[in-house]
């Protein structure tokens, strides 16, 4: 072997054995955080836990809306009932305003026992405008567990199940003397029909009329004029005087002095 040639080995050697030296040597920060800024290993898997995040706040957001939607449908439907009852009670006897409070207060109850659970609940009923109406006041609030912890200070912990405005409180106006201040035209379809033969049925059905007519038709008509017209609902509707259909119409329409086809 020449000279030459074992100088040239010998180099070669001592160079494979500074690279293995600097590969083994630790690295600065600087190389380290530009290698993690180049690795895409793992991508997925960071956006999808920053996604899930985001989705479970969205899903627990829905079902918080769901429950309070429920929970609200209901009590807007057990107020409009109470307060309508309440006004019955109240035209049928107007001294006892005490029993047409109870009334309310009883109808509003029945009709929430179906309800989710409330945080508050503070709906109750007074008589306003003289003894002529019927008003719904306080409010009921539900819980939302998962908006509640989602947000820190700013987390929605309560949704309340009425306009805290006072807009969506319901209101039963007696027409006692007075009118609507609007000009009304109703018409009733009177179900006379063979079904309504039994079980006292038809009588039932001209003493309702006979309560709506007394509600929506007032004594001063120079204003403001209400008109009542009544249909029958049968197989057969004719206007031929002696038929069945037109003597059981006019059955109707004699339930009382107020009731008639046109303003009173």
């Amino acid at each position: 072997m020449s000279i030459n040639r074992m100088k040239r080995g010998y180099l070669a050697l001592s160079l494979r054995r500074q690279e293995v030296s600097r590969a083994d040597a630790p690295r600065g920060l600087t190389a380290r955080l530009s290698e993690f800024a180049e690795d895409t290993a793992g991508d997925i898997a960071m956006l999808f836990g920053l996604m899930a995040m985001v989705m479970f706040m969205l899903i627990g957001a829905a079902v918080d809306l769901g429950r309070w939607l429920n929970a609200r449908d209901q009590t807007v439907g057990a107020v409009d009932a109470a307060v309508l009852a309440a006004g019955r009670a109240l035209q049928m006897n107007s001294k006892d305003t005490a029993g047409a409070l109870a009334v309310a207060q009883k109808y509003y109850i029945e009709g929430i026992k179906g309800r989710l659970k409330t945080k508050t609940d503070t709906i109750a009923f007074e008589i306003v405008d003289n003894g002529l109406a019927v008003k719904a006041k306080g409010n009921a609030t539900i819980a939302t567990p998962f908006m509640g912890v989602c947000c820190g200070a700013s987390a929605v912990k309560e949704l309340p199940l009425l306009q805290n405005s006072g807009a969506e409180y319901s209101k039963a106006v007696l027409a006692v003397g007075g009118n609507a201040e609007l000009k009304l035209e109703i018409s009733m379809m009177l179900d006379t029909s063979g079904s309504m033969g039994s079980n006292n049925k038809l009588q039932d059905m001209k003493d309702a009329a006979k309560d709506l007519v007394n509600i929506v038709v007032w004594d001063d008509q120079s204003e403001y004029t209400s008109k009542v017209a009544l249909a029958p609902f049968a197989p057969r509707v004719t206007t031929t005087a002696g038929t069945p259909s037109a003597r059981i119409a006019s059955a109707a329409s004699n339930t009382s002095s107020s009731v008639r086809v046109g303003s009173r």
